[in-house]
This record gives C-alpha cells, sequence and structure tokens, in this order.
C-alpha cells in the first residue's frame, strides 16, 4: 500500500439541488511521493523519470546498467544514510508492492539472508539483512536495509533505506521527508509492467555515475552499489 493520494476538493455547483459540504472537510491533504502533475511548485533536479528537490546535504549519483550504459536509479547521500531510488511502470489498475515484497524476501532467503515486513509511514515495509561478502575473509557479513514501495497512477517508486537513517530519530524523518519529496515523470509511452522508467542525466559534472546490476527489481540494491 503506497501513500499516493489525490485532492478530493469538489468543486460546488451553482444552483445544484445536492447539499455541499464545507470544503474544508472535503479537502484532503495530498502526501508525496508525487506524481508530476501533483506535484508542488519547488525549484526540482530533472532526471527524466524522477525529479529530486534541491535540499541542503543531499547528493546524488546515477546508477547505470552495465551492458547499455542507461541510467536507471538514483542513489541519494545525506549524511550518513543512503536511498538508492527506482521508478518503474505499473498497470492501471493494481499496484505491485504486494508482489515485489514477495519476491524480494524469496530472492534474500535464497542468498541466505532474512527478512520481516513492518507497518512505517509509508504503508507495509520490508526490513532485511543483506549478507554481503567481507574483504580479505571467507566470512560473510550482514547488512540491515529497509525497503519502501509506492504505487502511483501507473507507475511503481521503490526506494532502498540503507545507514543512520534506520535508528529512530530526526535523521530517520529528514531522510523520509526527501522520499515524501520526490516527483515521478511516468509519461504517455507504452511500457510494460515493471520496466524500468529510464533517467536523464542533466549534467555531467553534476552528478557521479555508479554501475548498476541487472535488473534491480527482483533483489533490489546489494553492497557493491552503495560503495
Amino acid at each position: 500500500m503506497g501513500l499516493f493520494g489525490r485532492s478530493r476538493n469538489k468543486a460546488a455547483t451553482i444552483g445544484s439541488d445536492a447539499p455541499q459540504e464545507p470544503t474544508s472537510l472535503e479537502q484532503e491533504e495530498l502526501v508525496g511521493p508525487y506524481d508530476v502533475k501533483d506535484a508542488p511548485d519547488t525549484e526540482r533536479v530533472d532526471f527524466g523519470s524522477i525529479q529530486i528537490p534541491a535540499r541542503e546535504g543531499l547528493s546524488i549519483a546515477v546508477e547505470v546498467e552495465k551492458r547499455s550504459r542507461a541510467a536507471t536509479g538514483l542513489t541519494l547521500t545525506y549524511g550518513e544514510s543512503q536511498i538508492q531510488v527506482n521508478a518503474f511502470a505499473a498497470p492501471k489498475s493494481e499496484g505491485l508492492w504486494e508482489e515485489i515484497r514477495k519476491s524480494l524476501r524469496e530472492s534474500i532467503a535464497s542468498q541466505g539472508g532474512t527478512t520481516e515486513t513492518r507497518e512505517g509511514v509509508f504503508g507495509t515495509e520490508l526490513y532485511a539483512r543483506i549478507p554481503i561478502a567481507v574483504k580479505g575473509s571467507n566470512k560473510r557479513a550482514h547488512r540491515p536495509m529497509r525497503f519502501v514501495g509506492i504505487d502511483g497512477p501507473r507507475w511503481f517508486l521503490r526506494a532502498v533505506i540503507s545507514g543512520a537513517a534506520l535508528q529512530t530519530g530526526a535523521v530517520r524523518e529528514e531522510v523520509e521527508e526527501v522520499i515524501r519529496s520526490i516527483v515521478v515523470v511516468r509519461g504517455s509511452m507504452a511500457k510494460a509492467p515493471r520496466e524500468v522508467l529510464e533517467l536523464k542525466v542533466p549534467g555531467e559534472d553534476s552528478v557521479t555515475s555508479l554501475p548498476d546490476d541487472d535488473d534491480p527489481l527482483g533483489q533490489g540494491p546489494t553492497i557493491a552499489e552503495v560503495r
């Protein structure tokens, strides 16, 4: 379940016999991440399918698919926290997050990791401990990650949080606000469900490119992508 919502402020019709409720009760606050047509008027860095509002202390790197060299996702670094963001096409009639959570749990379990679902500010979220290799040793460690999924109108946004924001407190809330501020541009082009909404790089000197593994929707980011 995502938090994407629409304003339900109904315009009054002159001469209508239907009773009108107070506007203040009919107006529901729109909560991000936003579809571009509902986004607030703020200064944003335009990466094509994803737009990131400018925020002090936030740096952005682009994930690049190895073979095609196409930009497929973003890694946002905020202090000691990282948020990996990918946008995908989704069907009109239903969301993808419930199905994707199941796939993530199965994939992580097959690698020796563990997962659990929790209710959070973005609805049902997936907390995972991802197995990682320890450099110079045969031992394996685990890295905690928090997977967030938001179902929007014909798009799905996945954010993977790691670092200091996994703990409760002000940093966690600030990172959640960063995610809420994201704007998704689905576009009118026909795309199959789960197909990556491609990104564009606004300026070669404004971002850092990071290599991306194959389709990230199934397993999600690994430790190698964020070092």
